[in-house]
Protein backbone atom coordinates (compact mmCIF):
# COMPACT_ATOMS: atom_id res chain seq x y z
CA UNK A 1 0.00 0.00 0.00
CA UNK A 2 1.24 3.44 -0.59
CA UNK A 3 1.30 5.87 2.14
CA UNK A 4 2.04 8.97 -0.09
CA UNK A 5 -1.14 9.78 0.41
CA UNK A 6 -1.00 9.85 3.91
CA UNK A 7 -0.09 13.34 5.18
CA UNK A 8 2.62 13.43 7.81
CA UNK A 9 -0.54 15.08 10.43
CA UNK A 10 -2.25 11.82 9.40
CA UNK A 11 0.34 9.46 9.92
CA UNK A 12 0.91 10.89 13.12
CA UNK A 13 -2.48 10.81 13.85
CA UNK A 14 -2.68 6.62 13.16
CA UNK A 15 0.33 6.84 15.96
CA UNK A 16 -1.35 9.08 18.58
CA UNK A 17 -4.31 6.97 18.52
CA UNK A 18 -4.70 5.65 22.35
CA UNK A 19 -7.45 3.05 21.60
CA UNK A 20 -9.11 4.72 24.59
CA UNK A 21 -12.78 3.53 22.67
CA UNK A 22 -14.48 6.84 23.33
CA UNK A 23 -15.08 6.84 19.40
CA UNK A 24 -16.92 3.25 19.66
CA UNK A 25 -20.27 4.33 21.48
CA UNK A 26 -21.17 7.42 19.16
CA UNK A 27 -19.94 5.30 15.90
CA UNK A 28 -23.49 4.77 13.84
CA UNK A 29 -21.74 1.71 12.42
CA UNK A 30 -20.57 0.09 15.04
CA UNK A 31 -23.67 0.48 17.56
CA UNK A 32 -25.38 -1.82 14.80
CA UNK A 33 -23.11 -4.33 14.68
CA UNK A 34 -20.38 -4.36 17.31
CA UNK A 35 -17.05 -6.00 15.28
CA UNK A 36 -14.18 -4.48 16.56
CA UNK A 37 -12.57 -4.13 12.75
CA UNK A 38 -15.55 -1.72 11.83
CA UNK A 39 -14.89 0.53 14.45
CA UNK A 40 -12.57 3.64 14.31
CA UNK A 41 -10.28 2.33 17.18
CA UNK A 42 -10.22 -1.28 14.69
CA UNK A 43 -9.43 0.77 11.31
CA UNK A 44 -6.76 2.71 13.19
CA UNK A 45 -5.13 -0.20 14.48
CA UNK A 46 -5.56 -2.35 11.35
CA UNK A 47 -3.30 0.53 9.34
CA UNK A 48 -1.28 1.07 12.55
CA UNK A 49 -0.25 -2.72 12.03
CA UNK A 50 0.85 -2.43 8.63
CA UNK A 51 2.74 0.63 8.86
CA UNK A 52 4.93 -1.21 11.34
CA UNK A 53 5.22 -4.11 9.06
CA UNK A 54 6.38 -1.63 6.58
CA UNK A 55 8.84 1.00 8.48
CA UNK A 56 8.35 -0.42 11.90
CA UNK A 57 11.66 -1.78 13.83
CA UNK A 58 10.93 -5.71 13.10
CA UNK A 59 10.53 -4.79 9.10
CA UNK A 60 14.13 -3.17 9.07
CA UNK A 61 15.41 -6.17 10.54
CA UNK A 62 13.54 -9.09 9.50
CA UNK A 63 11.92 -7.48 6.47
CA UNK A 64 8.95 -5.88 5.39
CA UNK A 65 5.53 -7.53 5.91
CA UNK A 66 3.18 -6.67 2.99
CA UNK A 67 -0.68 -7.29 3.53
CA UNK A 68 -1.95 -10.09 1.64
CA UNK A 69 -5.09 -9.81 -0.91
CA UNK A 70 -7.26 -11.18 1.55
CA UNK A 71 -5.97 -8.44 4.33
CA UNK A 72 -6.40 -5.94 1.48
CA UNK A 73 -9.95 -6.67 1.08
CA UNK A 74 -10.56 -7.06 4.95
CA UNK A 75 -9.30 -3.32 5.50
CA UNK A 76 -11.09 -2.40 2.47
CA UNK A 77 -14.23 -3.88 4.02
CA UNK A 78 -13.56 -2.07 6.81
CA UNK A 79 -13.21 1.73 5.60
CA UNK A 80 -16.09 1.27 3.35
CA UNK A 81 -18.58 0.41 5.98
CA UNK A 82 -18.17 3.90 7.55
CA UNK A 83 -20.51 6.82 6.51
CA UNK A 84 -17.72 9.23 6.90
CA UNK A 85 -20.58 11.43 9.76
CA UNK A 86 -17.01 12.47 11.52
CA UNK A 87 -18.74 11.71 14.89
CA UNK A 88 -15.97 9.84 16.24
CA UNK A 89 -13.64 12.64 15.62
CA UNK A 90 -15.82 15.04 18.29
CA UNK A 91 -15.15 12.27 20.44
CA UNK A 92 -11.72 11.29 20.19
CA UNK A 93 -9.53 13.10 23.39
CA UNK A 94 -6.50 12.99 20.83
CA UNK A 95 -8.16 15.01 18.63
CA UNK A 96 -7.61 12.85 15.43
CA UNK A 97 -9.15 14.13 12.62
CA UNK A 98 -10.95 10.50 11.56
CA UNK A 99 -13.07 11.72 8.41
CA UNK A 100 -10.55 12.53 6.52
CA UNK A 101 -8.01 10.46 7.45
CA UNK A 102 -10.90 7.41 6.37
CA UNK A 103 -11.45 9.78 3.26
CA UNK A 104 -7.12 9.27 2.67
CA UNK A 105 -7.81 5.22 3.22
CA UNK A 106 -10.11 5.01 0.66
CA UNK A 107 -7.69 7.63 -1.42
CA UNK A 108 -4.87 4.50 -0.83
CA UNK A 109 -7.77 1.57 -1.23
CA UNK A 110 -8.71 2.70 -4.45
CA UNK A 111 -5.19 3.34 -5.72
CA UNK A 112 -4.65 -0.56 -5.25
CA UNK A 113 -7.70 -1.23 -6.82
CA UNK A 114 -9.03 -2.28 -3.57
CA UNK A 115 -12.99 -0.61 -3.13
CA UNK A 116 -16.61 -2.44 -3.23
CA UNK A 117 -17.93 -3.53 -6.68
CA UNK A 118 -20.81 -1.69 -6.47
CA UNK A 119 -18.52 1.64 -6.22
CA UNK A 120 -16.71 0.12 -9.23
CA UNK A 121 -20.02 -0.31 -10.96
CA UNK A 122 -20.91 3.12 -10.42
CA UNK A 123 -17.82 4.94 -11.70
CA UNK A 124 -18.34 2.62 -14.88
CA UNK A 125 -21.82 4.15 -15.17
CA UNK A 126 -20.89 7.75 -14.54
CA UNK A 127 -18.36 7.08 -17.23
CA UNK A 128 -20.27 5.52 -19.93
CA UNK A 129 -24.01 7.00 -19.40
CA UNK A 130 -22.78 10.09 -16.84
CA UNK A 131 -25.34 8.76 -14.14
CA UNK A 132 -24.78 6.43 -11.25
CA UNK A 133 -27.62 3.96 -12.59
CA UNK A 134 -27.04 3.32 -16.62
CA UNK A 135 -29.77 4.52 -17.31
CA UNK A 136 -30.33 7.17 -20.38
CA UNK A 137 -29.11 10.74 -19.84
CA UNK A 138 -31.54 11.98 -21.91
CA UNK A 139 -34.52 11.28 -19.61
CA UNK A 140 -32.51 12.47 -16.24
CA UNK A 141 -33.81 15.46 -16.29
CA UNK A 142 -37.76 15.39 -17.25
CA UNK A 143 -39.17 14.86 -13.69
CA UNK A 144 -38.30 18.66 -14.06
CA UNK A 145 -40.86 19.68 -16.08
CA UNK A 146 -43.78 19.06 -13.49
CA UNK A 147 -41.91 21.75 -11.44
CA UNK A 148 -44.21 24.93 -11.95
CA UNK A 149 -41.26 26.92 -12.54
CA UNK A 150 -38.00 25.69 -13.83
CA UNK A 151 -35.15 26.83 -15.46
CA UNK A 152 -34.54 27.23 -19.34
CA UNK A 153 -31.27 25.52 -19.31
CA UNK A 154 -32.68 22.51 -17.14
CA UNK A 155 -30.24 22.64 -14.63
CA UNK A 156 -27.58 21.40 -17.08
CA UNK A 157 -24.34 22.82 -16.73
CA UNK A 158 -20.66 22.24 -18.26
CA UNK A 159 -18.50 21.77 -15.23
CA UNK A 160 -20.06 21.32 -11.53
CA UNK A 161 -18.18 20.92 -8.31
CA UNK A 162 -20.85 18.49 -6.80
CA UNK A 163 -23.17 16.44 -8.78
CA UNK A 164 -26.42 15.21 -7.28
CA UNK A 165 -27.89 12.38 -8.62
CA UNK A 166 -32.01 11.56 -8.06
CA UNK A 167 -32.75 8.23 -9.11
Amino acid sequence: MDLTKLSPKQLLEIDACTRCGDCLRICPVYTQKTEEGINPRGKIQAMKKFIRGQYGLWARIFGKKSLSESELEKFSEMVYRCTLCGECGTQCPVSIDSRNLWLAFKEVLVDQGHYPKQLKLMMGNILKDHNISGHDNDQRTDWLEAMEDFPADRYQKERADVVYFIK
